[in-house]
């Protein structure tokens, strides 16, 4: 929610007033303040979506820009009430949104354990391997190279390591990730890649980008 404050709060160093546009015209950028105005409205609106505002009232939010820029007081809300309204409308969003991502989880779980390619282990996390390895498994004491992939149930890549170049060092039996991950590194072997894909109970719940979303983690060890 910071990001969003802090973001539309930005516009108001422009200091340009806001111009009512043809519904689908194309932007014309003639001036700095025509490209730096569209540049912000890109960079808002993904802010925006990313946080699961995908329903916006465009007319109101250009009043509300509007009345930010051209006065000082006298707006449509106190400036206590601003906060209020945002964050109770972003829980409202997350209990929607972690409802459907939890029937949606399920569904994925129950396709997939109809894959003869997955196996589950004794936690409930299902697995494939994709390319067998051929050193040891590691200890639970043991340190690892590894790279993650974390995807969500529609594939797309929440995070890869491998844009930080090199494999990252990981204690197998790391706090600072989900309970499972232990169960999942000590079965694979050095060399080896596996698709591991969590059910949102032993996931990351609420506290994510997808709340309460399987996550897929593709692993490979080094």
């Amino acid at each position: 929610m910071k990001k969003i404050v802090i973001m539309i709060a930005a516009i108001s160093i422009l200091g340009a007033s806001c111009k009512n546009e043809v519904k689908g015209s194309k932007p014309k950028m003639k001036t700095g303040v025509d490209s730096v105005s569209y540049a912000l409205g890109l960079s808002i609106g993904k802010k925006l979506k990313e946080s699961g505002f995908n329903e916006i009232n465009y007319n109101n939010f250009s009043s509300g820009i509007k009345e930010a820029l051209t006065k000082d007081s006298a707006y449509g809300f106190k400036d206590e009430a601003v906060g209020k309204i945002i964050n109770d409308y972003i829980t409202q969003l997350r209990v929607k949104t972690a409802k459907e991502n939890k029937d949606a989880s399920t569904k994925f779980m129950a396709e997939k354990k109809k894959d003869a390619s997955y196996k589950s282990t004794s936690s409930g996390v299902l697995y494939k391997v994709i390319t067998p390895g051929n050193g040891p498994s590691p200890a639970i004491t043991d340190t690892v190279n590894v790279h993650f992939t974390i995807k969500n149930p529609k594939g797309k890549i929440l995070q890869d390591t491998k844009e930080r170049g090199a494999p990252i060092e990981w204690p197998v039996n790391s706090s600072n990730m989900l309970p499972v991950f232990p169960e999942m590194l000590t079965m694979m072997q050095r060399g080896s890649t596996y698709e591991f894909i969590i059910p949102s109970e032993l996931g990351f719940g609420q506290e994510w980008a997808e709340p309460n979303a399987a996550v897929v983690f593709i692993i490979e060890m080094y």
